[in-house]
Formats: structure tokens, sequence, C-alpha cells
């Protein structure tokens, strides 16, 4: 029995408009707007393709869920006796309300009412079916194996590379089968690793390609994949109608100007009227003045003298209007070529793109240097193997990872930092967890990372658990905050706890530059005095540079002796050493656990949204862009 897989719709020839973006998206079109061409026009000029490939996958996981149902279907009319067919609930009755499924997967606004009805009774039997996949013979033997394979296959993959996306590489022969059922080319198991790789690729905070989207949205699909086990693509509609309303606003009327219009807009447009004209104005002069002064047919029409039958000193004045009319249509045609090409080749960014995803933000300045182990980009995880182990305190250690070869530098900027990525044998998705090195940028072979261990933090558990020799993947740099020499006069520093690297890690950046003349404060709160991480490195700063750097230390269980601050960072502290927020050229860091945020400046909604100004620092006066959350 063949496959019945979805057919690729015929582009529309006799179109007399320009196309509708989910025309493009739905492969209805020609070059040079096709979704080839507004594919590499998201990646090189609204640098948003993240964006477009989370549409792409989601219609894909749309399909592939049609494609199980139609399978599903068919196997129940060749496996069911017709006597049982009637008074079967798995029967072909129970699947036929779905039609036809072939129908495009496109945004909500594109489906008509049949279109959309299906959709939800294709949700709605899968969200029943997954509900009684416990009780069901059809995902006894054969489900459970299969889904033992579709675990197996996640969990061998690759770390260090990106799987292929299925929207443009995968093909559904590919997938798991289903032993139970003949012909059956996609197991429910397929349909599941499908929901959670859109979750763990695209959604996700920290994701390897995370692309920004409402609160709202993001809070309810994680709660339908991780909580109530859904996945069917109703799970996704809101954030793919968010994802395809913002490409078509933003993107695409810049993708039809640049390939369908040839980016011609009313400056340009009359630019290039006024030049047609004075070249047609030139010509017809030319032509005229050749008329008038008898000259031969073939110096009226290519002006080359010296072919003439009929010659004289007194035609030389006239050579030179026609050489003069014939270099300014040369200009005018040469100004035109070059600027459709230009147009057409410069970035869009200022017809306003799609919003950047956090891994297109994560981009590598040019500056870093060609021996840098970390490149970013399309670069990935690369494995470092742990040089060494030292005990800072009870919960503390420092890790030195070697870097690929001796000569290498990290590559990080300040202030940025890297991912570190680890799956257990146990754990259906990797551990993705951010941490800016104590080492500095410029140090070769090596780099440390500082780590607190903390009770069900599966990241630092491992990392306190490795032993010299093994491995742990990282990847980056991973830009926070870019820093330029004197870019404010004053900054102040407020962490807790292991917040304290990224601070660090800019203090020492600015103290490190002779040119840099930049203030710094710093205020870090902990619980007792074993606590408080490099402090020896920062009162070093403060012998070497006591106009320039304070440090204040505040303690929850200080001891007998303890001299500075006790209890928690509080309003009474931060407004006698902070710089003053009337002042207008100063920057507040904040970094530190989830509690420190909240009372000090707020919590942010993303990596890429700082999220509204709060806590302390507001009730002091201090605006949303005087302060940086890390």
């Amino acid at each position: 029995m063949t496959d019945r897989l979805t057919p690729s719709p015929s582009p529309d020839l006799n179109r007399n408009r320009l196309p509708t973006l989910f025309e493009v998206l739905s492969r209805r079109t020609l070059a040079p707007v096709d979704l080839f061409s507004f594919y590499i026009f998201m990646r090189d000029q609204q640098r948003s393709v993240d964006y477009l490939d989370f549409w792409l996958d989601v219609s894909q996981h749309m399909s592939l869920c049609r494609h199980y149902v139609r399978e599903l279907r068919r196997s129940v009319l060749v496996e069911t006796p017709e006597l049982e067919k009637a008074g079967s609930k798995r029967s072909s009755q129970v699947l036929d309300q779905f039609g036809d499924m072939n129908d495009p997967a496109g945004p909500s606004a594109n489906l008509d009412e049949n279109e959309k009805v299906k959709d939800q009774h294709l949700s709605a039997f899968l969200r029943q079916e997954n509900g009684n996949a416990k009780h069901s013979p059809h995902s006894s033997l054969g489900s459970q194996q299969s889904g033992l394979r579709g675990s197996a296959e996640r969990s061998g993959t690759n770390g260090g590379e990106r799987p292929p996306r299925a929207s443009f590489m995968s093909n559904l022969r590919d997938l798991t089968t289903d032993s139970n059922s003949p012909a059956h080319t996609v197991a429910r198991a397929d349909i599941r690793a499908s929901a959670e790789k859109i979750l763990y690729t695209f959604l996700l905070p920290g994701s390897e390609r995370e692309i920004i989207l409402p609160q709202g949205i993001l809070h309810d699909i994680t709660m339908a994949i991780e909580e109530e086990g859904r996945d069917d693509p109703e799970v996704f509609d809101a954030a793919k109608d968010y994802t395809f309303q913002a490409m078509e606003r933003d993107a695409f009327p810049g993708f039809l100007r640049a390939k369908a219009l040839g980016n011609l807009v009313p400056p340009s447009s009359f630019l290039r009227l006024c030049l047609g004209l004075v070249a047609i104005f030139g010509a017809f002069w030319a032509g005229f003045a050749c008329i008038f002064l008898d000259k031969p047919k073939h110096i009226r029409c290519w002006g080359v003298r010296r072919y003439a039958s009929e010659g004289g000193a007194s035609s030389g004045g006239s050579n030179t209007a026609i050489y003069a009319a014939v270099a300014a249509a040369a200009g005018a045609g040469g100004y035109y070529y070059y600027s459709q090409t230009g147009r057409s080749k410069a970035p869009a960014a200022a017809e306003g793109g799609a919003p950047a995803s956090t891994s297109e933000q994560h981009t590598v300045p040019a500056s870093t240097p060609k021996s840098a182990a970390f490149t970013g980009g399309d670069q990935g995880f690369i494995s470092l193997k742990l040089d060494s182990v030292e005990e800072i305190n009870h919960n503390t250690k420092k890790f030195r990872f070697a870097l690929p070869n001796p000569e290498d530098v990290s590559g990080l900027q300040i202030a940025s930092a890297l991912l570190t990525k680890y799956k257990g044998p146990e754990m259906e998705k990797p551990v993705i967890r951010p941490y800016t090195p104590t080492s500095d940028e410029d140090q070769k072979g090596f780099l440390d990372l500082l780590v607190k261990v903390y009770p069900n933090g599966p990241m630092s558990e491992h990392l306190h658990s490795m032993k010299p020799e093994q491995r742990l993947d990282m990847k980056g740099p991973i830009p926070k905050y870019p820093w330029t020499p004197n870019k404010h006069e004053h900054i102040a520093l407020i962490a807790g706890g292991t917040g304290i690297t990224p601070m660090y890690q800019l203090a020492r950046g600015i103290f490190k530059n002779p040119a840099d003349k930049t203030k710094v404060t710093l205020v870090f709160g902990n619980l007792t005095e074993e606590d408080i991480l490099l402090k020896h490195e920062f009162q070093d700063l403060e012998n070497e540079y006591p106009q320039r750097f304070r440090a204040f230390y505040v303690l929850d269980k200080p001891p007998k002796e303890w001299t500075q601050g006790s209890g928690h960072i509080d309003k009474t502290l931060l407004k006698t050493v902070l710089p003053e927020p009337k002042n207008e050229n100063i920057k507040v860091f904040v970094c530190g656990p989830p509690g420190l945020y909240k009372a000090i400046s707020g919590t942010k909604n993303s990596p890429s949204d700082q999220g509204e100004l709060s806590g302390i620092l507001k009730d002091l006066g201090y605006s949303k862009d005087q302060v940086y959350k890390f």
C-alpha cells in the first residue's frame, strides 16, 4: 500500500496581484517571491529566521498529526472486520469526521470554518487518544516499542549538532514506525517528540534558538506540554498566529519591496522619474540638433563623427552637444542600475523586522580574535575537558576547563557568558545553564567557572560530581551588556550569591584598562562570611584603586566581630552608597537569586526583555534606563 503524503500545492501562475505571506509560506509562488527567497531574506537582512523556522516547524507538526490520523484511519479499515466496525469506538466512524486531511496548515485567519472544525476535531482526537493511551490496545506493544525507539533516538542525538529541521529535511518515511499498524509511517511517540522538540528548541528560556513570545502564550504552551502531556497542534495555535502576524506586519512588506517591486519607494521613484525625463529631453535635443544641422543618418543614430561623409570645422560644436547628451543618458542609466542593485542588496532593517530572537542577539562581534575557542554564530556546543577542581567553601568549587588549543583565548567580551549543557542517562531533555567565567578574557589555554551547588540543581550537582579529564559541552559567547571604556561615569553593582561573577567580570575589565576612569560601587549580599566569593580579588581592587572602587558587604548571619551590614540589602544602605539617580550618566547592575531581583529591581520578563523596574531602586527614583538586570 503506497503512502499518501500531502501533495505540494502548485504555484498560481494566473495571479494578477502580489502574493500574500500565506501563499509564500505554502509554496504557491515562484521566484523571486518564493519561500526560499523569503527564508534568505529573513536570515540575511531581517536576522529573524528563527521565527520563520518556528512557524514552519509548527506547520510540519500539524502535517505530522494529520498524516498519523490518516494512516490510523486506513489501518482501522484494514484490520477491523466489517461486523466490528459498526460498534467499535476505534472504527473508521470515529475518524471519518476529519474528512480530507490534505488541507494546508496555515494560520487561523486563513482557514475557513470547515477547516477550523476539522483541525479542532483532530486536536480533540489526539488529546483523547493521549489520555486513553495507557488503556488502549493500539498502544500496548507496538506503541511502547516505538516509544522506546523514539526515546533512544532522542537520547542518542549528538548534543553538539543541531538536528535537521523537519520542515525542510525530514521525510515521514524516516520516522519510527508502529509495528502494529500496516503501512503506519508515523507513530504516536513521533508526534510527542515533535512537540517537545519545538518547545525545547524555540520556546524555553535559554534554548538554542529562543524566540520572544508574550508570557501568557509561552506559559500556556509550557503547561500544556510539560504538565498536561499534550502534543496536539492546537497547543501551538496562538504562538503560530502571533509569529505569522509579526512576519506579515514587520518583514513581509520589506520582502515584497526588495523582491517584487525592486525596493521602489516614493523618494527613489520620483528621483528616477526626474532622471528619466532629463535623459529623454537630452536625447530629443541631440536628435533635433543633428536634423537641423543636416547631419548624416549614421551620425544622427550613433554620433560617430569620423564616419561622416561631410565634415568641417563648423561641426565641432554640435559633436560636443551630441556627446554630452549621450553621456547624460548613459549616466542616468548607470545611476538607475546601481541604485536598483544597491537597494536590493541593502539590509532592510530600517523597514522594521520581526523581533530579534535570542540566538540572533547572541551573534559574536567581528572583533572576536581568530584564536578564540568560542566564536558563536553557528559554531554550536564544543566539548571542553575539565583540567582541575578547587574547593572554595562548603558549597562552591572553581572548575578549570582546558581550551581546545593552548594558545586559544576564550573569545568572551565584557560582559558576556557561556551556556553549559548536560544530559544525564535518565533525562528526557538536556539541562542548559548560563555561567560567567571568572578567568580573564585574555587568559590563554583555559577558563574558570565558579559554581555553587544548589539542592535539586541538575547542572550544579553534575558539575560538583565531575572529576578531572571528564568533559562538559559549552557554547558562547552570549553577550549581555556591551561595555566600552568610560561608557558611564559611575556604575553600581548589586549582587547576591553567585550573581557576583558577571559583576567581577565587568569590574575587572574596567580596572584592567588604563583608559577607563569609571567609578565602581559594589554591594554584595550573602548568608555568611564564608559565602563571600571573590572577596580577595575585590580587596585587591579596593587597595589599588581606593578613589574609584568601594565594596560594601551585607551578611544575613554575621559573626560577632562583623563591622559591615547585616540582614538584607535594604533601601537605607542603597540610598547611602549608590550614586544618586539625578546623575544622568550612571548605571546600576543587578544580579542574584530571584528574591534579590524582586526586592531590588523586579524580575526580567525574558533574556531580551528587562521588564518593568520595581522594588527599592524604583522607590529611590531610578529610571528603567538606569538599571540593567543580568
